[in-house]
């Protein structure tokens, strides 16, 4: 849900089409992926993972980091 505070962030994007496709190719790879909203530059924040506690976010974010190294914590 984005009523959770902690985001894990696989990439951002100008154009709403575009992160929509990363959107389904993450979940192709089993990702709980969605948009969650715009940064206050206009980019559509591309999410894989929506945590109540730091502390989840963070174990969830060194787990999946190897494999994508993109990837960064957001607090919102």
């Amino acid at each position: 849900s984005t009523n959770l505070p902690y985001h894990i962030v696989a990439g951002c994007f100008m154009i709403r089409g575009n992160a929509q496709r990363f959107v389904e190719k993450l979940k192709e790879q089993n990702f709980p992926a969605s948009i969650i909203g715009q940064n206050n530059r206009g980019l559509h924040i591309v999410s894989i993972g929506n945590y109540a506690r730091r502390e989840e976010a963070s174990n969830e974010l060194a787990r999946i980091r190897p494999s994508n190294p993109e990837v960064w914590l957001l607090k919102k």
